[in-house]
């Protein structure tokens, strides 16, 4: 629908129009040389005329048009397709070469009133629709993520689902549906009977242990129909057999833990493997064998916690720290602390020194011995014995007051890396509690994060470090950050983020500051998922950094194969994404040009196999039928996916949204009213000529 309207009042369209009409008669009245011309014509000049200066009399005027377009958004049907490698481990060959026609004729059949999309997920999420089944995990979480992400607010119809249902990663998927608003269809896929098999569950370990010590495996395994058989559990070195153990099967359902301990001999990466051999009627051999590394180091460092009072950030702080056995921790109350503290290689203060406790004994013997700290302040803290000491920082605090201060990422900041991860989860963060006031920093710090205050940026820090010659000190400006751990448990359903961000804070700071020029940082176990990343420094003879050079980078595997890789530059350092390789052991051997100056490391990293998937592949057909349960969706199986297609098309929920938009243009915008304005008038130029009136 279509409407004309103006800020004027209508009398002056009434009044155009008059005037109009008066001055294209008047005009053509009065002119004698048009006496001889034909009334027809002079009508029509007269008409050219009126209608010309009625148009831009009424563009003068303002005015506007009214329009309301009308427009129909389909409801959208989500296909997804469980792409992980259990589908294919436990599915009838044949049945699962049909599934791709039978959802291309659930997509045919429903293109015509239906939007289609489609997914695939396993570990992550394609846009397409894929039947390799290579995926190596399997979440349900990941994928009801990414609709929410992609189709939120919008008309979705239905989710079909091709699965067996099998998820080792994130969340039961049925406390996702049960929130949705819209039905779950779910294609079964895989078996669901019980199968003959033995199989690893769980190897658990540490990731590090000490040279000369002894550590800790457990392992589970669980057999199902083998009762009253018998096989043999091995961990090996090498192919070295170091511990080997009966498995007496007693029952159909029998399951067992078997805990031993192995002595760290030799120091760097030391790879084991645990296998059970395997039973002549098993199903799925697959899922006998389990390998596992652990980094054997000489040293471990000790961090030492002292606080003014108990507070909930040192549970957070402990419990971070603890999931990193690189580090000893302890903690005390200050008024409780009787050690010597040049026994730690880091000290962290929380809310020390405090009005009640000044500390200066303590602070003295840290500056003495050089050890790093890390001040986190409080409402308890003396600000102004913090003043006094020189530690980088001055607060002229205004009457002992606070205010809530949210983290905001410092983009320049370069002492270690924050993924994107990391830098969109600080946006997510509540505030901490800090000193409100002035804030003085020395020109060598290094800001991490800063305040941000009622949702305004500012250049007040409230994480950064001061690094002194050898000795390097680090501040939180505020408490509260154990609300950090519970956000980001709320955000990504665990602490990894959290505690990724407080060991690199520990790690930098009790790093021993080292001489050596080409500093190249990298993890040494990697899963056959995850992808290989190096960061690399190079300090010039001033120590300090640069990165004018290349770095290059040759990555070989055990067969002696050559992968060459050229290092990215960042800022000041260096970064290098060497994508994901399969499972295995690999050396490198980086180089660092740079003048005519050659340096280089040698190192190794292993790729540990992810047998997830091949664990449990019995179909949980059972969880598929729970997802149908809400909003009348409907359970099936891939030769019977018509029934899928007529629920949907009879269910009068899954049907299109109407929406309608109001438009306001001016009509001055349109181009096409001086088109007809400009061939009006050279029409009536040109008649006038014909017949002589120029």
């Amino acid at each position: 629908m279509i409407s004309f309207d103006t800020s004027y009042s209508g009398l002056f369209v009434v009044l155009s129009l008059i005037f109009s009409v008066a001055l294209s008669y008047w005009f053509y009245r009065r002119d004698k040389k048009l006496i001889d011309m034909k009334n027809a014509v002079r009508n029509l000049l007269m008409v050219f005329r009126f209608v010309s200066i009625f148009i831009i009399l009424l563009l003068i005027l303002s005015p506007i048009i009214n329009s309301v377009s009308t427009y129909i958004e389909k409801p959208i049907i989500i296909i997804a397709n469980d792409n992980s490698e259990s589908i294919k481990i436990n599915s009838d060959s044949t049945l699962l070469l049909k599934l791709p026609a039978s959802i291309d004729s659930i997509v045919n059949q429903l293109s015509d009133n239906y939007d289609i999309k489609t997914l695939s997920f396993s570990n992550k999420i394609d846009d397409t629709l894929t039947y390799n089944y290579d995926g190596k995990i399997t979440s349900f979480s990941k994928l009801f993520k990414e609709i929410e992400n992609r189709y939120s607010n919008q008309n979705i119809g239905a989710l079909i689902i091709a699965s067996d249902g099998i998820y080792n990663e994130g969340s039961n998927p049925y406390y996702n549906a049960k929130n949705l608003n819209y039905p779950i269809y779910t294609i079964a896929l895989g078996d669901s009977s019980e199968q003959k098999d033995i199989y690893l569950k769980e190897v658990i370990c540490n990731k590090i242990a000490f040279l000369g010590n002894t550590f800790p495996v457990q392992i589970f395994y669980t057999t199902t129909g083998l009762k009253g058989q018998e096989s043999k559990l091995i961990i090996s070195q090498n192919n070295n057999p170091i511990f080997t153990k009966p498995v007496i099967i007693t029952n159909d359902n029998f399951s067992e833990t078997v805990n031993f301990e192995i002595e760290a001999k030799s120091p760097g990466l030391q790879h084991y493997k645990v296998e059970i051999v395997p039973l002549n009627n098993e199903t799925n051999i697959k899922n006998n064998e389990k390998k596992f590394a652990i980094d054997v180091i000489d040293n471990r460092q000790k961090i030492l916690i002292l606080s003014n009072s108990t507070h909930p950030d040192i549970g957070a702080l402990k419990g971070a720290l603890t999931s990193n056995q690189n580090f000893e921790i302890e903690c005390f109350n200050i008024n409780d602390f009787k050690n010597n503290i040049t026994l730690y290689n880091l000290v962290i203060l929380h809310q020390l020194p405090s009005l009640t406790n000044n500390i200066t004994n303590i602070l003295t013997e840290i500056n003495k011995s050089k050890i790093p700290v890390l001040f986190i302040l409080g409402s308890q803290s003396n600000i102004k014995q913090i003043n006094s000491q020189n530690l980088g920082i001055a607060i002229n605090q205004s009457k002992g007051s606070s205010e809530d201060a949210k983290p905001s990422v410092n983009k320049d900041f370069t002492y270690f890396e924050l993924n994107d991860d990391m830098k969109n989860i600080f946006n997510k963060y509540p505030p901490l509690v800090v000193p409100f006031g002035d804030y003085k920093t020395s020109p060598n710090c290094e800001v991490m994060l800063f305040q941000t205050i009622k949702n305004v940026n500012t250049s007040k820090p409230l994480l950064f470090f001061v690094n002194n010659s050898e000795n390097k000190a680090g501040f939180i400006l505020g408490e509260g950050i154990w609300r950090w751990k519970i956000n980001n448990y709320i955000e990504k359903e665990n602490h990894d983020l959290f505690n990724e961000f407080v060991n690199k804070i520990v790690q930098y700071l009790a790093l021993k500051v080292q001489k050596d020029q080409f500093v190249l940082n990298h993890k040494k176990m990697f899963n056959e998922s995850e992808p290989i990343i190096f960061d690399a420094e190079y300090y010039n003879n001033s120590f300090e950094l640069n990165n004018d050079g290349d770095i290059t980078i040759e990555i070989i595997d055990n067969e002696g194969i050559k992968y060459p890789f050229t290092f990215n530059k960042t800022e000041k350092t260096y970064r290098l994404n060497a994508g994901i390789f399969k499972e295995g052991i690999y050396s490198y051997l980086a180089s660092l040009k740079i003048s005519d100056k050659m340096l280089s490391k040698k190192g190794s990293f292993s790729i540990l196999p992810i047998n997830i998937e091949s664990e449990n592949t019995i179909a949980n057909h059972k969880l598929l039928k729970q997802l149908t349960d809400f909003n009348g969706g409907l359970f099936s199986y891939p030769l019977h996916s018509n029934k899928i297609i007529d629920n949907i098309q009879l269910n009068k929920n899954i049907a299109p949204i109407m929406y309608s938009e109001k438009n306001i243009d001016d009509v001055i915008n349109y181009k096409l009213i001086f088109g007809i304005i400009l061939l009006l008038l050279s029409l009536e130029w040109f008649l006038r000529k014909y017949y002589g009136s120029y």
